[in-house]
């Protein structure tokens, strides 16, 4: 009767003291996130006729399988252009997100007007701020003043 027990107490032991064969803490290789796309500023005209742009932001992820996304078109925007839109998205581990921001046109290609991306590792961080927007090049995009422009985004995990 005393030999049970002692056995029983030895594993109990074990059990919850972190030592031994414990399995290491599992990667996650999935995220469930959320993107808010709040604004650009700075953005160049690219609508001749009228001195305006009107600007969209395309999403894709770096994983070919993840559709992407778009906010609504702001028609005839002003300096700074607001969206104020949140989508939930699942990434898989590793994966950045590209924001592109279009000028949309009627009947013919739209044009590009810069593009950002952010990395796994500040989605992870809950990424919050502004982005200096690229050129298709990769050189920095001079906006409408010659200074730059700018997409305000956020991340957050949310599992």
């Amino acid at each position: 009767d005393g030999a049970a027990n002692a056995t029983n107490a030895g594993n109990a032991g074990n059990a919850g003291n972190g030592e031994g064969n414990a399995a290491p803490p599992k990667v996650k290789e999935e995220y469930t996130i959320e993107v808010t796309i709040f604004s650009a500023k700075n953005l160049r005209d690219a609508d001749w006729m009228y001195g305006t742009s009107d600007p969209y932001c395309w999403v894709k992820t770096s994983n070919k399988e993840d559709e992407p996304f778009s906010t609504k078109t702001i028609s005839n925007a002003s300096n700074v252009v607001k969206w104020d839109e949140k989508k939930t998205i699942k990434i898989k581990r590793g994966t950045s997100l590209n924001f592109s921001i279009w000028d949309e046109d009627w009947g013919k290609k739209d044009d590009h007007l810069g593009e950002c991306t952010l990395k796994f590792e500040d989605i992870l961080e809950n990424f919050n701020g502004k982005m200096a927007l690229l050129e298709q090049s990769g050189k920095v995009s001079p906006g409408k003043t010659g200074k730059g422009a700018f997409l305000h985004v956020s991340v957050k995990v949310l599992d």
